[in-house]
């Protein structure tokens, strides 16, 4: 289960909705660069939620939650307010603050391409254009492109959720980063992502030149943080090759309370009860399903062992054990983890 958290975040929803490609973008960015970007983030929650419901409040909704435009240095800016308290920097907030601020000026992020198939890459030279934190005011005021407010609010490829108060409790960058991922890709289960790609997504293409290294530094301590800390946590599998593009595979799993352990538990055996009726199975086969499937898996299971059972009740006369060809089928489903989550491609 989740350690309880030192921290308050004063905003009035936890839950933090964030544009996929926000997940996945390519930059250089410190622990606290991101803690920065979050905020700004949560402070797009009106125009994002009300572009994502759209449709049935109608696009003027979102143009009106938008932050004002204004002109500045032939820029076109939006201007977002923030209480100083917001960003949670520690006893020295407002000089991590200005100076992470400073340093975001200068940092260059790449946004992917968009899963419809543009072949255009979103690269601008800073996060902010600049801002003005007045002396005892407690407000700061960031002045962002406005093509990037529109890039953090571009929800065509999908967007994802996440706790505020979590994901500013971590204490390694690359905990945050692996956070986003994982909650992006919660309902699926999982993700597979070449370890070139990963690398440049978590830029650090120029360290942890031993592969081994990578593993130990990065992702081991990302997966360690979330493992102690947070409800979604993650394992993953190497799949070493001869050209160097090795494959790692994530599966994401979530600390349930044992109360909803148990109810998903008897959900699952009553499928598999009905599922092994269906198909004749012995009582030793249903068993030895239950026991083999993990609880994050017994949905998708569900669905694979509905396949299953269709080809099964199709092709029955040329099955001759049915119970070794069912178990079988499902056991070799679970242990490939490639072929059963999507590959993150085209970073």
């Amino acid at each position: 289960m989740a350690k309880r958290l030192n921290m308050t975040v004063s905003r009035k929803r936890d839950d933090i909705l964030q544009v996929n490609g926000v997940t996945n973008v390519i930059a250089d960015f410190k622990l606290t660069h991101m803690k920065v970007l979050m905020v700004i983030i949560s402070s797009l929650q009106e125009p994002l939620r009300a572009k994502i419901n759209a449709h049935r409040i109608g696009p003027a909704a979102y143009e009106k939650a938008l932050p004002p435009l204004e002109e500045v240095d032939l820029q076109i800016v939006r201007k977002i307010s923030i209480p100083v308290s917001e960003f949670g920097l520690g006893p020295n907030n407002n000089y991590y603050l200005l100076k992470s601020l400073e340093e975001l000026r200068c940092t260059s992020c790449r946004f992917p391409q968009s899963r419809s198939g543009a072949k255009v890459r979103y690269v601008f030279t800073g996060l902010i254009t600049h801002y003005v934190m007045e002396p005892y005011s407690g407000v700061v005021d960031l002045y962002i492109l406005d093509a990037l407010v529109s890039r953090l609010l571009f929800t065509e490829d999908g967007y994802g959720k996440y706790s505020l108060c979590q994901a500013m409790s971590f204490k390694n960058k690359y905990t945050v980063r692996m956070y986003w991922l994982i909650s992006s890709w919660a309902n699926r289960g999982g993700f597979c992502i070449t370890l070139d790609n990963m690398r440049t997504l978590l830029s650090v293409e120029g360290s942890y030149q031993r592969i081994d290294n990578f593993y130990t530094w990065v992702l081991n301590v990302a997966r360690d943080e979330l493992r102690s800390k947070s409800v979604l946590y993650f394992e993953y599998r190497r799949r070493p090759s001869s050209d160097g593009c090795e494959l790692i595979t994530f599966k994401i799993k979530r600390a349930l309370s044992e109360e909803d352990q148990k109810a998903r538990l008897n959900s699952f055996r009553d499928y598999i009860f009905n599922f092994g009726l269906s198909l004749g199975l012995s009582d030793s086969s249903v068993m030895s399903i239950v026991s083999s499937v993990e609880l994050e898996d017994y949905v998708y299971a569900c669905s694979k062992l509905g396949e299953i059972k269709t080809y099964v009740l199709q092709n029955r006369s040329a099955i001759r054990d049915v119970d070794g060809y069912v178990l079988g089928a499902i056991r070799t489903w679970l242990d490939n983890w490639e072929e059963r989550f999507e590959e993150i491609r085209d970073r």
